[in-house]
């Protein structure tokens, strides 16, 4: 009755047509931003389907008008979320035997700021994420140093969350997002977020130094890493109020789905009857 397309780069306007003939409802939800920055190939199919759909999910209030704009008929923001089956705190006390890491790629100035870390204050990240691209981002030097390693999902995913001190989390400009998903991953993992707020972002999901601590430059962020590396009391601190604000704001993968179908479940019937 339903399929739901989890970014559908690969999928043909044949296809399309083959379902939407045998009355089957299509949801398009794209987590990343067809009409951001980024210089992608990867959007050249997806773009030829984009209003073939009954409805578009997107994860940023931009995307509304943009998707609109190509003639998408429903389009609704449908915000980034955690999934409680793998975004949870540990049961016990981890031992946390890393200062500071991040998980991902080096997007915007992340490979510049971890560069810096390094080169002047000789402040080492604990990198998780593509080599490859890694190694195009920064110095072979501060590369070699760093010993970056491949990504990581899932339980090493969560693992690694609760083996940091502080996690670093940054919004992707380029891909015009509000906030990044990591930072909900992070704190819902039970981890301390430590989060780039440039004076450009419209950051204003959680409350800064409260619900989470921020920085803007790495100066900044040296200062919050003295202050809250050894200093596990305020982390917690921090860590319970955004868990607190996260769950109050609903922002879970299933009850978002669930509320969605609840919401356009006459109007799928409709489609599909």
């Amino acid at each position: 009755d339903i399929v739901w397309f989890d970014k559908p780069i690969f999928i043909k306007e044949e296809t399309i047509e083959i379902l939407k003939n045998n009355k089957v409802f299509l949801i398009d939800y794209t987590v990343d931003n067809p009409f951001g920055d980024r210089s992608h190939p990867v959007w050249h199919l997806y773009k030829k389907i984009i209003n073939k759909f009954h409805i578009n999910l997107v994860p940023r209030k931009s995307s509304v008008v943009d998707y609109r704009k190509k003639k998408c008929k429903h389009v609704f923001y449908y915000p980034l979320a955690y999934s409680k089956l793998i975004h949870f705190s540990p049961k016990k006390k981890i031992k946390q035997n890393i200062d500071i890491s991040f998980i991902g790629s080096p997007y915007t100035n992340r490979a510049l700021v971890i560069e810096e870390l390094f080169s002047k204050y000789n402040i080492k990240v604990n990198i998780n994420g593509n080599i490859k691209f890694w190694k195009k981002k920064i110095s072979s030097q501060v590369f070699k140093k760093l010993k970056i390693k491949n990504e990581l999902y899932d339980r090493n995913y969560r693992e690694k969350i609760w083996k940091s001190k502080i996690n670093l989390s940054f919004t992707s400009v380029d891909n015009r997002d509000e906030y990044p998903e990591r930072i909900l991953q992070i704190i819902m993992s039970g981890g301390f977020c430590l989060h780039q707020v440039l004076p450009i972002d419209k950051f204003d999901l959680l409350k800064k130094g409260y619900e989470v601590e921020t920085f803007q430059n790495v100066d900044e962020l040296v200062n919050k890493i003295n202050l809250y590396a050894n200093n596990e009391k305020k982390r917690l601190v921090i860590i319970k109020n955004g868990q607190k604000k996260i769950r109050k704001m609903n922002m879970e993968s299933d009850f978002l789905l669930l509320t969605f179908f609840e919401k356009k479940l006459k109007y799928i019937k409709k489609i599909i009857s």
